[in-house]
């Protein structure tokens, strides 16, 4: 009588320790995420940080720095989207390493054919305003994008704030600024 229960024992300890359960998305407390899902953002100006939008890319009509004051009200409910030294719409910096300050920032802009993207710029203090260093456009949504501070003076740009989906890098190579889009 006690040989059935031990064999069903041995039977049943491997498949429980051989089933795998799929671990649970982990979030930050207070964090939806669902707001900059559906959020879809309208590009109107046509300067960004004091310079005309054609610097920025020739091909582009209007553009939109992100920051609070042009997302929707969720956003400032959202614990996983507020500010801190490494992670912002906008980050401070020296990142080329030239002694001068250095501003990174996302937003959203529409081309003069009427598409629509995403993009990054990296701009330089140059007397009173500031210098166009670096920008990169992605075609496709008008939504809400990230940085965040890698490792080094790698700023990394990102769409998703709760997952380690791929991401662009961008860095100083020695002569010039690069954007890597990373594949995980």
């Amino acid at each position: 009588m006690h040989r059935p229960l031990l064999v069903l024992g041995l039977v049943a300890l491997p498949t429980a320790a051989c089933s795998k359960q799929e671990p649970k998305p982990q979030r930050q407390p207070g964090a939806s995420g669902a707001w900059y899902l559906r959020t879809s953002l309208d590009p109107q100006d046509t300067s960004v940080l004091g310079l005309p939008i054609t610097v920025l890319d020739s091909t582009w009509a209007r553009g939109m720095v992100l920051s609070p004051s042009v997302l929707p009200s969720e956003a400032a409910k959202d614990s996983a989207t507020r500010a801190s030294q490494n992670f912002w719409y906008g980050l401070a910096g020296d990142f080329n390493k030239d002694g001068r300050p250095d501003r990174a920032v996302v937003g959203v802009y529409r081309s003069t054919k009427g598409s629509k993207g995403r993009f990054a710029l990296i701009v330089t203090r140059s007397g009173a305003g500031w210098q166009k260093a670096f920008s990169v456009g992605m075609t496709g949504p008008t939504d809400v994008t990230f940085l965040a501070r890698g490792s080094g003076d790698t700023l990394v740009w990102n769409d998703c704030v709760e997952c380690d989906a791929p991401a662009v890098k961008i860095y100083w190579n020695g002569t010039k600024y690069v954007a890597k889009w990373e594949s995980e």
